[in-house]
């Protein structure tokens, strides 16, 4: 099987053009699906024409294809067929705007401009700011990817649904084979197509989402402005984590959800039930890319059948709602309890069960990440952590304090619940507060279109968009041009990826070995190796003396890992220097960390090495010491 993910690309700028045909042929299979479904009303009705194409066709294939390769073998062989459609679509696309060239005239640009100067929609600095933001943000996704999340388990996952045609259920691999879900079937399409950047572009064009709103419902916009000036959409559109597209879909969903909540009096009963299937959908489908994603589609689903007492259609919109939900939840829940046992009732609220040794201490430390103070919200702690803030764009909740007598304080509950319920039991981190954020601006902009922000608060808000694009600048200019050639690819991956010199440096070693087994490695950028990995996670809260733990090391004997590759930048295996055989290579001063924020760029080389690992021997081998990562 094929483990590094670099065999799977073309040319680095190929790669990136592939990325863009991909998302052309999303954008017209949506067109398409949308042309001969009943839903065509739904989104038209709440978006300009064509901005919700992708979000159409990504749903879509996800409700077909996450079912698939749960249950059936050799479903990845129709996920190579949808790559290829997606791909020939997308060649179709472009030809045909080539073609239909000619017909644009100057006089139709002319029109265009006036429409937008005569209503007022956009002056020219909120134009060029939105604009740059936008631009800015689409280049960026299209550099290699250096993200270390994406190159650890998300990546990792993506290369197992291509070489067994199913999602990866390794004990040993906790993040692998408990947090990963339907998102990553589209990284899995991208590398099909030979492109990497696919799924970081797609995560990046769900923010054209929000063009559609605002450009149909004419709101102001600089609350477009607030979402897209946002610090924490970088840290998102330069990864493959599958969640910025969910947001925006979220988001889109409370847009519907509120249009009808503030014109009850104008709009029709006969759609409602159609709204509530079209949003369910999405809510749920949610679930299954990020179980993240449950709380704010537990309280979007409230505020939809809050609409539907509004309506007298309570007991209709429940059934609906509860039918779907169950289609879209139970089949991967059930998947994992015949893979993993445990609690069924306890997958309904959790992405694992904790019925195994060791995963409720990973909950512990999932929940237990960037414990802090409030401030993050409007300002990042420091440079070190600068895109991990929603940044000033929070202080607009100021507007709900001079509206207070005319707020929907059922609406503004479910948005403040969202914050606290995070808070005590989720984790604290900027990015897990960007979906109510999105929320809370969408809904200042809906019910108050008639409130204006003072020009001291814009000066704010337009200052942080500009040191927002200057960040992006910064890297665009580091990361993009690695699409130029092997060679600047190569470059910007030593710098800015981390793991990328060891794992290149050990694929050497192994092919002079020719070995192609698993390996236990101390890097998380397993995406690079090319081989089965047993993370070093599964020491992190596994104590290997106790008798419980008898069910990983049952798995690394099935795995029969040969070879141990370790980096000097830690002394997790310390535990395993009695299962060591005779050292087979050994690199000097080679491992460094290597990131994107010049504010955590290191000097400190450490040494890299590879021992022939005694699997047979264990668990008598292990040094009576608990390395717990939570000590």
């Amino acid at each position: 099987m094929n483990y590094l993910y670099h065999s799977y690309l073309d040319l680095p700028l190929i790669s990136c053009l592939n990325a863009i045909v991909l998302i052309l042929g999303l954008h017209y299979l949506g067109y398409f699906i949308l042309k001969i479904t009943k839903f065509n009303f739904v989104v038209e009705k709440y978006s300009a024409a064509n901005f919700q194409n992708i979000l159409i066709s990504y749903f879509i294939i996800l409700s077909i294809f996450y079912p698939l390769l749960l249950y059936f073998d050799g479903s990845i062989y129709l996920l190579k067929v949808i790559t290829f459609v997606l791909y020939l679509l997308g060649i179709f696309f472009i030809f045909k705007k080539i073609i239909n060239i000619h017909v644009l005239k100057k006089n139709n640009l002319i029109t265009f401009i006036k429409i937008f100067r005569q209503n007022k929609i956009l002056n020219y600095l909120e134009l060029i700011i939105i604009s740059l933001l936008l631009v800015s943000y689409l280049i960026i996704s299209l550099s290699p990817v250096t993200n270390a999340d994406s190159l650890d388990y998300h990546l990792y996952t993506a290369k197992h649904i291509i070489n067994y045609g199913s999602f990866p259920n390794y004990l040993t691999n906790f993040h692998s084979t408990r947090l990963s879900g339907a998102g990553e079937i589209f990284i899995s399409i991208g590398l099909l197509a030979g492109s990497e950047q696919f799924g970081s572009l797609l995560q990046a064009s769900g923010l054209l989402s929000f063009i559609g709103i605002f450009k149909k419902f004419r709101l102001k916009k600089i609350y477009l402005i607030l979402i897209l000036c946002s610090p924490v959409l970088i840290f998102f559109t330069t990864s493959l984590k599958p969640q910025l597209f969910n947001i925006c879909a979220s988001g889109f969903v409370f847009t519907i959800i509120c249009s009808e909540l503030n014109n009850l009096k104008t709009s029709s009963k006969s759609n409602h039930l159609k709204i509530v299937i079209f949003a369910s959908l999405i809510l749920y489908l949610n679930i299954t890319v990020k179980f993240s994603f449950l709380l704010g589609s537990f309280l979007l689903s409230l505020l939809i059948i809050y609409l539907g007492y509004k309506r007298n259609l309570t007991f209709k919109t429940i059934l609906i709602q509860f039918s779907i939900y169950l289609v879209v939840i139970l089949p991967p829940i059930i998947w994992k309890y015949f893979n993993f046992g445990g609690n069924f009732y306890e997958l309904f609220f959790s992405p694992f069960s904790t019925n195994l040794y060791g995963l409720d201490y990973f909950k512990l430390y999932l929940t237990s990440l960037n414990k802090g103070n409030f401030l993050w919200i409007f300002f990042p702690q420091n440079f070190k952590e600068i895109t991990q803030t929603l940044g000033l764009g929070s202080l607009i909740v100021y507007i709900l304090f001079f509206n207070w007598k005319n707020i929907n304080f059922f609406i503004l509950t479910l948005i403040v619940s969202f914050f606290l319920i995070t808070h005590f039991f989720g984790q604290f981190s900027a990015r897990f507060f960007l979906e109510p954020y999105i929320w809370l601006i969408l809904f200042t902009s809906i019910f108050y279109k008639k409130f204006s922000i003072n020009i001291y608060f814009k000066t704010i808000f337009f200052l942080q968009s500009f040191a927002t694009i200057s960040i992006l600048f910064y890297g665009i200019i580091t990361l993009f041009p690695g699409n130029f050639s092997s060679e600047y690819r190569d470059s910007v991956l030593s710098k800015h990826a981390n793991g990328y010199l060891v794992f290149k440096w050990a694929k050497n070693e192994f092919e002079k070995f020719n070995y192609k087994g698993p390996i236990i490695s101390s890097k998380r950028s397993i995406g690079f190796l090319n081989n089965i990995s047993v993370p070093p996670e599964h020491l992190y809260f596994v104590d290997y003396k106790n008798p419980k733990a008898k069910i990983y090391i049952n798995e690394i004997k099935r795995l029969k890992p040969k070879y141990i590759l370790n980096s000097k930048e830690t002394d997790i295996f310390s535990i395993y220097k009695n299962c060591l055989g005779k050292k087979v290579s050994h690199a000097t001063k080679l491992d460094r960390l290597a990131v994107r924020n010049p504010f955590l760029e290191s000097s400190q080389y450490y040494d890299v090495e590879i021992y022939e690992f005694k699997y047979q021997k264990i668990p008598n081998c292990i040094i009576d010491e608990n390395i717990n990562y939570l000590k």
